[in-house]
């Protein structure tokens, strides 16, 4: 069952956020943003860059994506993010779409050291209180205590060196990768 969800308004961006999410959604909840330490580190890089492309790793709701898309529109930047886990992709795409953001690039793809197809397994989005530390490394999923079910769904994973280019003009890109 898909979880409940709330849709907010954050300090720069709108979101749809998980009701039983009570890390990265509920600080969303509390102060309006997530790491904004990594945002603001983030927005020092990319000052004065054209055409920058920034990489979200493990994007989950796009708590890092959504903002960082914002600040770079105007420098004709693009956001690819990367989310393997089908629920919380949809939650990345709704947020991208809430926030009327056509510079970012969601893709339901996992990162590995080789292209191959996977089976991730899905969360109990209805016991889950932390979906945003769901590893594909079942050993770190484990100490965080995430509830599981017990269907899995199959997902592409490709090499980080295959990821798909952003649109022209990506020569002219300079990249910053972002990994949760």
């Amino acid at each position: 069952m898909l979880p409940r969800i709330n849709l907010i308004k954050g300090r720069d961006a709108d979101f749809l956020l998980s009701v039983n999410d009570t890390i990265i959604s509920q600080h969303i909840y509390q102060h309006g943003v997530w790491e904004d330490h990594i945002l603001n580190v983030s927005k020092l890089f990319l000052a004065d860059i054209k055409h920058p492309w920034v990489i979200d790793i493990g994007a989950n709701l796009g708590a890092f994506t959504i903002p960082i898309a914002k600040h770079i529109a105007p420098y004709g930047g693009v956001v690819s993010s990367f989310e393997p886990q089908r629920v919380v992709y949809y939650q990345l795409c709704g947020n991208i779409f809430l926030n009327r953001l056509d510079n970012c690039y969601a893709y339901q793809y996992a990162l590995g050291e080789q292209d191959k197809l996977i089976d991730i397994v899905e969360v109990d989005f209805n016991q889950a209180s932390n979906v945003g530390a769901y590893s594909l490394k079942a050993e770190y999923t484990a100490l965080e205590n995430i509830h599981l079910t017990k269907n899995k769904h199959p997902v592409q994973q490709i090499r980080l060196d295959n990821l798909p280019p952003p649109p022209p003009p990506y020569k002219q890109r300079h990249t910053l990768t972002h990994q949760d």
